[in-house]
């Protein structure tokens, strides 16, 4: 193994986390919010329900890219996302860390790590330190509907039979969330909205 080989110290620490859901979970409160996406990926492709869906309850950036990570596309793993934003869209006050506002379920060519990379000018990019200002206490700040990105070319395939159950999710949730989509929603009647969301387990 070549010295480039070796594993960085923010992998190794990420793979520790990873190995228990239970602690990475735990831990979610005090994570470096700079571990947050290689984190994400990993439980994302490996599976971990429960991390992954109380990951996007407490996402430390205003938007989370999905499409880079369709290619792992599972249904359990989807669904944790759609519940977490769910769960999220339930509450008066929200985790003090969440700055979800936007979940991007579209096809935007690079890795799912590249987007947080500050040095690539792609999409948008996570501000540095430098360039953050003082984060405010979310308890004080009026909550905001969380918008879907979606695009029904992409989505389609990836979702194959599962395809429906997103849409009806989609249709359910036109009332009180904002859905920016690319002939996504079929035009149906509206179905009654979903009622609240349990507390996230």
């Amino acid at each position: 193994m070549g010295f480039q080989d070796l594993p960085t110290l923010q992998q190794l620490a990420i793979q520790g986390l990873a190995s228990n859901e239970d602690t990475a979970v735990s831990a979610l409160k005090d994570l470096p919010k700079v571990f947050f996406p290689l984190l994400f990926k990993n439980a994302f492709i490996k599976r971990h329900v429960k991390l992954v869906k109380h990951m996007v309850a407490n996402w430390p950036y205003p938007n989370l890219y999905i499409g880079p990570l369709m290619d792992y596309y599972h249904v359990d793993t989807f669904q944790a996302v759609l519940d977490a934003v769910d769960w999220l869209s339930s509450q008066k006050v929200r985790p003090k860390r969440c700055r979800l506002k936007e979940l991007n379920l579209v096809d935007v060519n690079c890795d799912f790590l590249e987007i947080w990379t500050p040095t690539r000018d792609l999409l948008r990019v996570p501000p540095t330190q430098s360039e953050e200002k003082e984060e405010e206490d979310h308890t004080t700040e009026m909550v905001q509907p969380i918008s879907v990105h979606a695009d029904y070319v992409f989505l389609y395939p990836i979702l194959k039979q599962d395809h429906e159950h997103f849409f009806r999710w989609v249709r359910q949730r036109l009332d009180i969330m904002p859905f920016a989509s690319y002939k996504l929603v079929p035009k149906k009647k509206k179905l009654r909205q979903d009622k609240m969301q349990e507390p996230l387990g």
